[in-house]
């Protein structure tokens, strides 16, 4: 450093060796410094202070948030370790990163476990689909839908090489459904013919029963025979069992109006009708006489206004038109 001008009526002025003032570089030491100060802050240094021998990071101290230098022992401000804080900060980027390690593996797994699912049912529903067996049928549909729902939209869009609306995603699903039933039905159908049978469903019961289309045509005019006559046993079932249902209605109207004819008769002899308390009557036909036996117990007042329990019973004949009272006596 040395001083330009050395006349008394000009002051002097302090320049570096190469003649430049140092008034003009405040400025841009200024703005460095500003620049390093907001580096430090945001855990950024540049390749120039991480040279050795160059400027050091700064950043703030972990008591008293102060600018610290991150090779500085102590805190020039409150003087606490700055160890303490670094070995800090190195933890918790290792536990940072553990975390995010075990969240990525996670995640792979996941994917490797759909992968592996989404394969599996795939392998499934081929097989399915080539399969001449009846019953995996039903397997190979509901396969189907869970690949439906479960195949990723981006597949679709990478293999269709465009962005796949949700309506055509869903005129995709019902194509391979429809394209499912139809390419199962035709490999049974061809499976069936080339075995002499018309339909898939006789080929089936042929094969169960270990039977030839011939065996089978008989087989099949016996069941018809059978299910006839079972048709006309259920049929004659029913309708006994309806006339029996229909016979005891008709009966118990009958003894209804036989029982109501006999309970007529005794509340017309009885002293005090208001106060009776008839019992249940027990009804039975004699059929030799062709008539109804009508037995009820009741008790009433009679003229001294005491309850006295009375047995009376009815022969009661049976009309079409009406019944008839043919007697009624007391009983014990």
């Amino acid at each position: 450093m040395k001083i330009v001008g050395s006349s008394r009526s000009a002051p002097s002025v302090l320049a570096t060796k190469s003649g430049i003032p140092l008034k003009a570089l405040r400025l841009p030491l200024q703005t460095f410094t500003r620049v390093k100060d907001k580096l430090s802050r945001a855990g950024m240094r540049p390749a120039f202070m991480r040279m050795k021998g160059t400027m050091m990071a700064i950043q703030s101290c972990i008591e008293c948030n102060g600018s610290v230098s991150d090779l500085a022992a102590n805190c020039p401000h409150c003087g606490a370790s700055q160890q303490l804080l670094r070995e800090q900060l190195k933890k918790q980027k290792k536990i940072a990163k553990e975390k995010q390690d075990i969240e990525e593996g996670k995640a792979l797994l996941k994917k490797l476990f759909k992968f592996a699912l989404y394969i599996s049912l795939l392998s499934i529903y081929v097989a399915c689909l080539i399969s001449s067996e009846s019953k995996t049928a039903g397997i190979g549909i509901f396969i189907s839908l869970i690949l439906l729902f479960q195949t990723p939209q981006k597949i679709i869009n990478k293999l269709t090489k465009r962005d796949m609306t949700k309506r055509a995603y869903i005129a995709i699903s019902i194509v391979m459904l429809l394209s499912f039933q139809s390419i199962n039905s035709k490999i049974r159908n061809d499976l069936a013919e080339t075995n002499g049978f018309s339909t898939y469903s006789d080929y089936s019961k042929a094969k169960s029963l270990n039977l030839t289309p011939a065996e089978l045509a008989v087989k099949k005019v016996e069941w018809a025979e059978e299910e006839r006559i079972k048709k006309e046993e259920q049929t004659k079932k029913a309708a006994d069992k309806k006339a029996a249902e229909e016979a005891a209605e008709k009966i118990k109207k009958l003894v209804d109006s036989v029982e109501s004819t006999c309970f007529g008769a005794i509340y017309d002899r009885l002293k005090d009708p208001t106060s009776a308390d008839f019992e249940t009557p027990v009804t039975a036909p004699d059929l030799k006489k062709g008539v109804w036996v009508v037995q009820q117990f009741v008790t009433s007042k009679n003229s001294f206004n005491a309850n006295i329990r009375t047995g009376f019973q009815c022969i009661v004949k049976a009309n079409e038109d009406g019944n008839s009272l043919v007697s009624i006596n007391k009983v014990r």
